[in-house]
Formats: structure tokens, C-alpha cells, sequence
């Protein structure tokens, strides 16, 4: 029996005969596509009773056309799914089909923008809003304060000498202050612009788990299941390298708002969701009976895959097996085309995009270009302390800012349209914690240390190493989509059965007198069937043992230390004016320093910072006034194969010089010709297989 109904409890007057086949699709191996679920075509008269059923919207005359509605669908007198029933008229009749779970959700979610199906403007809570009040900077650290899964958004500091022009300074905005950093901390605090000093530009930094809950909530669904209650999925980020506007004055009471639109990457909800399940392996199983969106990762499916549904009593006889893909794939990561530390300069100077990192499986032979990254870390001096050290993400590219007191930027915007965009990139949000000398921060990670480089993570947003992506799951899903073999089985199930079908879970079938847990891929069942049962086929897959990927063993932690040797030093009137330093690696088996060791084949990034300064002197010199200049920054990759090497021989750290002609009218009255000082300092960067020495 078939019984089609409407909200109204009317059926669907059906063709005697006519039958319904109904087909699910799990998309494990869609690729870069989000199948539906669906019915085949169902054809019905035009008479009254239809036409009622149809709430006569289809009528040329209708004020409110609706080709589609809400419709409950009992198959053998089960209730098999609550969808919707999208249909034409056609020369006098109807012709209709159903949209079955993921199918009726794609159709409402695929052409919007991610920033389009999420709330308009979040208030912070800070002025008076929750009754008394709480300036900015205090409501930043509650919110940084907060445990992950708990707020939609939080805060930490980025580096990004680039966030605003060079060219932006004081005489654009009376009290600016360069500082380099989104979400500046003090050591205690967060920095924020004051009525008379500014630079401490603020940018909210969106969960991943709230925007799909977002997306989610638009197509009238709700989240479940393991992936996103993972505490280490909780605490990913979208990086935004928007600045929010920050309100002050009288205006200040009234609290701040943010925007979460101008501040997700330009992308259409199909692209981010297709992104996102490439990167995790992921699954969306869709209930459209429930309301339920079931997001589940292949690799904890792998780590628990005994089938919870058993459909061998279902079987027929005989049964189809196809030889896996065996053509391996080969991954490309992500990195950002609009950052610089991602560019590798060519012989005359000049930033040409940079080589993403590859990762082969098997025969490598299926290209896979991720569409999800991260950013690079520096460990660095704290801006805060004048011996502590701290992790930050840092980048290296224009970003926006929406603060009207900083409308002589360019990149200031009012219209809402984002000039300089972000690619999507995730960091880990740890919370606070320590900085090397036990200071705490807040601190935003593509790694899984804090400041003092102890691991407090089990999962890093990057790709590489032994807490990266690849090795902590994601080379089992591109294992599975290289050697499961795909299984046909028919079937005549229950339609209860059928109606239960989880398409996230595992299901044990038996093949030969061996039982065999398979992945659903797609059901088609057909309605009526013989014996109370539809007819159905299961197209399944085998789930590989990863018996031969190979295993990860991490090299044992090393030690570097870099060592700066003064080679030449030349003073003058103003103390030193040139040096020139060696750069050499030492490589430790200990924190001690107590016994070297070779470090084999040690990948080692060194992050270089080159500021200039502009400095004015009276003309007996006695007295000088110093405006940065510019600043350029550049991470440069080392392969350390000994204990100890030379990283360069000759590298000039200070240069003074006065330039080639008095520039006429930026000089300040009274005083005399600029002199530039050009500063280089060297940081060894986080690794993968090392401690940094300090």
C-alpha cells in the first residue's frame, strides 16, 4: 500500500498499480558532490480530489503559486519519510516526485552564501546589555574565558603586519599606533582603541560548529551526531581578518555589534560544505522525517565499524562485487594565495605563489585539491613582557576594516563589501594559557603546543606531522576511497526496516557464510512488493582494515638552538650603525643542551623580520625622533641533516643610512635629514619534530 498525504491529511489519489521507487544516497564516494535523496517520477490525475490535495496553488491564478509541499509518505502502512512532494501539471495530469532527506535540503541551501543563512548582527554583551555595565575590553576576555562550544565566536591574538597599509599612520589618525596584531593582548587584557589612542583593531573569530549549526537551522534542521561533540572539533575557527567596528562615547553604552557575514569567506554553502567534508572525511546523513542532520567522520566509523543494522535475514540469493578504484590519490593543502608567507621570492625580489604541501596515497594517481588550510605559527618575543616568548598564527596580507575612524584607510569599507578576501582557514582555539614564562594568553593555533611548547592538543588544524590531519584520520578516508569494493545485494525488506535505514552506520550483511560490515552507498526500494516487503537493492562498500598504511612513528622531540655569531660591527655617532652575523643551528638531544645529535633530515623555518625605521635628528644629534617606515617579514625553509649547521654566512642585521635626497617637506621643522635604520631579527619558527631553545 502507498498513501501519499498533505499537511491536511488528504492523500494523493494514485493510478491503480502504481508503484514507487524510492532511492538514498550517503555520498561516500560523491567526490566534490552532495547527493540528494529522491523518488522516481509519480504520476496522478487532475481530478478533484487531487486538486484539493494540491490546495489548487498550481492555478494560473493563484496569488501564491507553490509547486511543491510538505507531504507524510506511508509505504505498506509505515510511515517511510515526511518530505516533500514537488510536481508540474502536464497535459491534464500530475507529474510529481518526492524530495527525500539531503533531497529536500540541498535545493534550499546550494546558491545562497554561508554569511547569508546566519543571524544578521550578534550583539557582544558588553555596555549595558545584560543590565549593568561591561566595557569592551573586559566583555573580550569573558568571551575568551568561555569553554569552546559554549559562544558562537571568541577572540586571540593574529599577527599580521598588513592588516592596514604602510602608508596609515598618525597623520591619518590622530593616536595610531601600529601595533602588527589583531586582538592585541596586554598581558592581562585585551587592547582596544580609546578616545585618543587607536591601532587596536578587534576581530571576532566564528566556530566552525556554530556556522554549520547555522546552516543547519536555515533548512529547518538540527545537528547530531559524533563529529562536532568532539572537544577538538568544538574548538575550531574560521580565521576572520576583519576588523570590527568598535563603538565609543555615548555610543559605547549601548554595546557593539558584530556582523557575521562580513566576516566568513566569500562562499556559497554548497562549496563550504563540500569544502569541510574533503578535509574531515566526512559524511552528512540527512533525516527528513526527524529534522536531523547526523555529520560523522569515516575514521572514528573505521575505529568502531561493527554493524549496529543487520539486514541478512533481507537477503536474496546471489549478490555483485567490483574491484576497488587502486588508483591512489595525491592531496594538495590549501594555502591562502593572498599570503605572503605562503610566496617564495624569485632571483630578482619579486613574490611568486608558493608550492603546496602534497600527501600520496597508494599509486597517487587521483588528484585531490583541498579547499580548507590554516596558517603559519611564530614563536616569537610577547609584545607584552621583555622575556617572554608566545605562540601566535601570524599572516601576512591585507586585511578590512569596518571602524569608521579609520576611513582614510584603504581598507576601510561602508558598503559592506569585503575588497580583500579570506580564504577558509581553521585554527584550533586553546583557550588561555601558558606563554614561555607562564604569563597567560589566549591563543589561536595551528599546532597543538602552547607557549611554553608543551602539547596540549591531540589534533592541529594542519595537515602535516604527527598531530596533523593526514595522520590523525584523514589518510584512512582516502584509504577507504582507494580499496573498498563496491557490493550489489537485493533484498526484500520491511518497509519499517527501510524507513529506519541509517546511512551513517555500518550494516551487516553475509556473503558465503562470512558475515561482512559495509557501508550503505545508495538503497533503491520499490513499493508495493511481494509478501508485505519492497523490493529492494543495496549498492554497499567494503571498509579496507588499513592493514597497510603505514604506521606513524614520530621521530624522536629535538632541540634547536639558533646562534647568531657578530661578524662585523661598525659604530658611530649614534652607537652601532652596521653589523653583520653568522647563522648556525645547533641541534640537541636534551633541553640541557648536555649531548648533541643529528638531526637527519629535520625540516627547519626561520621567520624573518626586516623593520625600517625613519629617524630625525636635531643637528647636534643629541635628540631624535623615530616613525617606522616599513616592515617585511618572510619564513625561509631549512633542511638540517648534522648536529650543527650554517644557515647563512653573512647576513647584515643592521644598516644605517641616509637617503640619496632630502625629502623636501617631510621633514619636520627644526630638524635635519632623515637617517634610516633597517633592522633584521631571526626566529626559528614550530616544527613538527623539535623544541625551540631560548
Amino acid at each position: 500500500m502507498i498513501e501519499i498525504r498533505n499537511a491536511e491529511g488528504l492523500s494523493l489519489q494514485l493510478p491503480a498499480g502504481q508503484s514507487i521507487t524510492v532511492e538514498q544516497a550517503s555520498g561516500w564516494l560523491a567526490g566534490d558532490e552532495l547527493p540528494g535523496s529522491f523518488s522516481y517520477p509519480i504520476s496522478a490525475p487532475l481530478n478533484e480530489n487531487n486538486e484539493r490535495f494540491l490546495k489548487y496553488a498550481y492555478r494560473p491564478a493563484s496569488t501564491r503559486p507553490v509547486m511543491e509541499l510538505p507531504v507524510n509518505v506511508q509505504l505498506q502502512g509505515v510511515l517511510y519519510r515526511k518530505c516533500l512532494f514537488a510536481y508540474r501539471i502536464n497535459e491534464g495530469k500530475i507529474d510529481g516526485y518526492l524530495k527525500i532527506d539531503a533531497g529536500e535540503v540541498w535545493p534550499q541551501l546550494r546558491d545562497k552564501q554561508i554569511g547569508d543563512v546566519l543571524p544578521e548582527y550578534l550583539h557582544l554583551g558588553d555596555g549595558i546589555f545584560s543590565g549593568s555595565y561591561i566595557s569592551l575590553k573586559d566583555r573580550l576576555k569573558q568571551i575568551a574565558q568561555m569553554p569552546p562550544g559554549t559562544y558562537p565566536f571568541t577572540f586571540f591574538p593574529i599577527k599580521n603586519d598588513l592588516q592596514i597599509e604602510e602608508a596609515f599612520t598618525a597623520d591619518k589618525l590622530s593616536g595610531f599606533v601600529r601595533t602588527g596584531y589583531l586582538n592585541g593582548w596586554s598581558g592581562s587584557d585585551f587592547r582596544v582603541d580609546t578616545g585618543s589612542v587607536f591601532g587596536h583593531l578587534i576581530s571576532p573569530q566564528l566556530y566552525l560548529w556554530y556556522v554549520f549549526e547555522q546552516i543547519m537551522l536555515a533548512a529547518g534542521y538540527r545537528l547530531a551526531g559524533d563529529f562536532f561533540a568532539e572537544p577538538e572539533v568544538q574548538r575550531l575557527t574560521i580565521l576572520n581578518l576583519t576588523a570590527m567596528h568598535q563603538a565609543s562615547g555615548f555610543n559605547a553604552l549601548a554595546g557593539n555589534l558584530m556582523y557575521p557575514k562580513l566576516h566568513l569567506p566569500d562562499l556559497s554553502v554548497s562549496d563550504f560544505l563540500k569544502a569541510v567534508k574533503a578535509r574531515y572525511g566526512l559524511i552528512y546523513s540527512f533525516n527528513s522525517t526527524d529534522k536531523i542532520c547526523t555529520v560523522r567522520r569515516y575514521a572514528d566509523i573505521w575505529k568502531n565499524r561493527r554493524a549496529i543494522q543487520d539486514w541478512r535475514e533481507f537477503q536474496l540469493a546471489g549478490y555483485g562485487i567490483e574491484e576497488p578504484s587502486g588508483k591512489g590519490f595525491t592531496l594538495e593543502e590549501y594555502i591562502d594565495p593572498a599570503d605572503e608567507l605562503f610566496k617564495m621570492p624569485d632571483p630578482q625580489g619579486n613574490l611568486r605563489p608558493g608550492i603546496p604541501k602534497t600527501y600520496v596515497l597508494g599509486k597517487g594517481g587521483e588528484p585531490v585539491s583541498l579547499q580548507v588550510g590554516t596558517t603559519q605559527m611564530t614563536y616569537i618575543p610577547a609584545p607584552y613582557s621583555t622575556s617572554a616568548r608566545w605562540m601566535v598564527p601570524v599572516v601576512r596580507q591585507p586585511g578590512t576594516i569596518l571602524d569608521p575612524a579609520y576611513k582614510q584607510s584603504d581598507r576601510y569599507i561602508e558598503d559592506n563589501n569585503i575588497q580583500n578576501a579570506v580564504g577558509l582557514r581553521l585554527l584550533s582555539y586553546r583557550g588561555l594559557v601558558d606563554d614561555s614564562q607562564g604569563g597567560r594568553y589566549p591563543l589561536g593555533t595551528s599546532d597543538v603546543r602552547n607557549g611554553r611548547q608543551e602539547v596540549i592538543g591531540q589534533v592541529a588544524p594542519r595537515m602535516s606531522g604527527t598531530y596533523g590531519g593526514w595522520n590523525t584520520g584523514l589518510k584512512l578516508y582516502y584509504d577507504f576511497l582507494d580499496k573498498n569494493r563496491k557490493v550489489t545485494v537485493d533484498l526484500l525488506i520491511p518497509a519499517q526496516r527501510l524507513s529506519g535505514l541509517q546511512l551513517h552506520e555500518p550494516l551487516m550483511c553475509s556473503f558465503n557464510g562470512q558475515n561482512v560490515s559495509l557501508l550503505p552507498g545508495q538503497v533503491r526500494a520499490e513499493a508495493p512488493g511481494s509478501s508485505g516487503k519492497l523490493t529492494t537493492e543495496l549498492e554497499a562498500y567494503t571498509v579496507p582494515d588499513g592493514a597497510d598504511i603505514p604506521r606513524i612513528t614520530p621521530d624522536p622531540l629535538v632541540y634547536v638552538e639558533l646562534i647568531q655569531t657578530v661578524l662585523e660591527s661598525r659604530t658611530g655617532v649614534i652607537g652601532i650603525v652596521h653589523e653583520i652575523r653568522s647563522l648556525t643551528v645547533k641541534v640537541w638531544k636534551d633541553a640541557a643542551r648536555s649531548q648533541p645529535v643529528s638531526a637527519g633530515q629535520l625540516p627547519l623555518s626561520v621567520n624573518i623580520f626586516m623593520s625600517r625605521t625613519k629617524r630625525f635628528y636635531t643637528t647636534d644629534r643629541n635628540t631624535a625622533k623615530s616613525y617606522p617606515d616599513r616592515l617585511e617579514q618572510q619564513i625561509k625553509t631549512y633542511t638540517i641533516t648534522g648536529a650543527v649547521q650554517q644557515l647563512e654566512s653573512q647576513k647584515t642585521v643592521l644598516m644605517q643610512g641616509e637617503p640619496p635626497l632630502p625629502e623636501e617637506g617631510k621633514i619636520p621643522a627644526g630638524w635635519s635629514t632623515p637617517i634610516y635604520i633597517q633592522t633584521t631579527s631571526f626566529y626559528v619558527t614550530i616544527g613538527d619534530d623539535y623544541d625551540i631553545l631560548i
